[in-house]
């Protein structure tokens, strides 16, 4: 991974949108702050041409249930798999998960939307909603690539997912929306 990825890769730092533009306290203005991430994410796309990939985690905490992150988790594990074994949480910090009841909704090949929608509703039936953050990384692209979940006790105890998306393979609507508009200042050139 070090040298076919990471030389062409920008690292997705800790996301933070200010508590006024977050969904679950504003619904309408939190639509935004996520949207400003992407606007900013698309600027680099454009200004750094040569990067292929984003590379970073998504964070859930411990006050999620427990059976809705077993659920989640088995879902990222099966749709957006290391394809390569890229990386792997260390043995001593993997959070692992019981697939269970991802197995027992999930049989068979079931298309992405389809399977998306029986996520949402398993989730809704635990009181809870697929984290705002990990809703759009997996609404991005097709092929992103998740690589394990391990255990943070230098962050408050939450659990950390690695992801990676091929930038080229993101989706024509989301390129169109943060990337296609965006004009390069011809400062920069």
């Amino acid at each position: 991974m070090k040298n076919d990825y990471l030389p062409y890769s920008i690292e997705l730092g800790r996301s933070w949108v200010q508590p006024e533009y977050q969904p679950s306290v504003n619904p309408r203005k939190g639509v935004f702050g996520l949207a400003n991430i992407w606007d900013g994410l698309g600027a680099l796309i454009t200004r750094y041409p040569e990067m292929k990939y984003f590379f970073g985690k998504v964070t859930m905490y411990k006050t999620y249930n427990t059976e809705a992150r077993d659920i989640l988790l088995a879902f990222m594990a099966n749709y957006f798999p290391d394809q390569e074994a890229l990386c792997t949480p260390k043995p001593e910090l993997f959070a692992g998960f019981d697939d269970s009841i991802f197995k027992e909704h999930f049989q068979g090949n079931i298309p992405f939307n389809e399977g998306f929608k029986m996520l949402h509703k398993l989730l809704k039936d635990r009181g809870e909603w697929i984290p705002p953050l990990i809703n759009i990384y997996m609404n991005l692209s097709s092929t992103m690539m998740t690589f394990g979940t391990a255990f943070n006790p230098d962050f408050g105890g939450v659990e950390e997912t690695g992801l990676m998306v091929t930038i080229a393979d993101i989706h024509e609507d989301v390129k169109e929306r943060h990337i296609t508009d965006y004009k390069r200042p011809e400062v920069l050139n």
